[in-house]
């Protein structure tokens, strides 16, 4: 898909995202199904700190491109401090081999599918760890300003080939832009389902 189908799945994953939390309290978003769960507000950060990752990393690609230089970005666990299966971090840089050789080997497919996924438990990375308490308003006016920034980024490049851009993830493996905004996709519904399932749990407080 084109970057315009795939800014309208994404505009469209965002608005349901606002959606499904609109009508939460303070007191709602704010609260945590246990204290080492997220409460519906923490979603609500982390999602924004994700783009901006993203988003980062496409506008190098774009300025690579632009200036003629390779569009080509390879990162590590060390410049990518996630990890999956509740592996300690610090253990990562020793699976980076097997990592890289596995998840340039799997299906693309395979790496949207442990974005979106509950099933496969991901630690996010420091810089998308996100704060407990943040004001409503912010949280949405952050929501909308992100998808406003990857609105912009991509009407300010039109001419460009994005699938010529090309991503090298440690656990994503290797996608272009288009493949990096189906992971993104796939992340908004994997958090989508999490903060359903925080207003589901028992002790989710009313509405006042």
């Amino acid at each position: 898909m084109a970057i315009p189908g795939q800014l309208a799945v994404f505009r469209a994953a965002r608005h349901a995202t606002l959606g499904e939390t609109s009508d939460l309290a303070q007191a709602q978003l704010d609260w945590r199904p246990a204290e080492d769960k997220w409460s519906a507000g923490e979603v609500l950060d982390h999602l924004p700190k994700v783009d901006a990752t993203y988003r980062s990393e496409i506008a190098e690609l774009i300025r690579r491109a632009e200036a003629g230089e390779p569009a080509v970005l390879s990162r590590s666990f060390k410049d990518i401090d996630v990890s999956i299966f509740h592996l300690p971090k610090s253990l990562l840089p020793l699976f980076e081999i097997p990592f890289t050789i596995t998840s340039r080997l799997l299906p693309r497919a395979v790496g949207a599918w442990m974005a979106s996924s509950r099933a496969i438990p991901i630690q996010n990375p420091e810089n998308a760890a996100p704060r407990r308490g943040q004001p409503k308003t912010e949280l949405r006016a952050a929501l909308e300003a992100s998808l406003q920034g990857f609105e912009a980024l991509f009407a300010a490049h039109p001419g460009i080939d994005y699938t010529r851009l090309i991503h090298k993830h440690p656990l994503f493996g290797i996608n272009d832009v288009t493949q990096m905004l189906e992971i993104l996709i796939a992340h908004e519904g994997r958090h989508q389902a999490q903060i359903r399932e925080v207003i589901a749990s028992p002790g989710f407080p009313a509405a006042t």
